[in-house]
């Protein structure tokens, strides 16, 4: 059983995702979580919104998306 993630996480790890330079190690250190804390929540993401954050225009698309919330 797996609750779905906030908007806010999802926007907040694709954000870092993206401001690092889809570095999920460097996201990590400015989510304070591990690599492997993102690399899972990036997977949920992509699981909940069919897009994929780790693919660049699926990645622009979300921020897009989520830019004013």
């Amino acid at each position: 059983y797996q609750v779905s993630l906030r908007i806010s996480d999802m926007r907040d790890t694709v954000a870092a995702y993206a401001r690092n330079d889809m570095r999920m190690s460097k996201a990590a250190q400015e989510l304070h979580m591990s690599r492997r804390a993102v690399e899972e929540r990036l997977k949920r993401i992509r699981q909940e919104t069919g897009k994929d954050p780790r693919r660049f225009f699926d990645l622009v698309a979300l921020l897009e998306k989520w830019k004013n919330m």
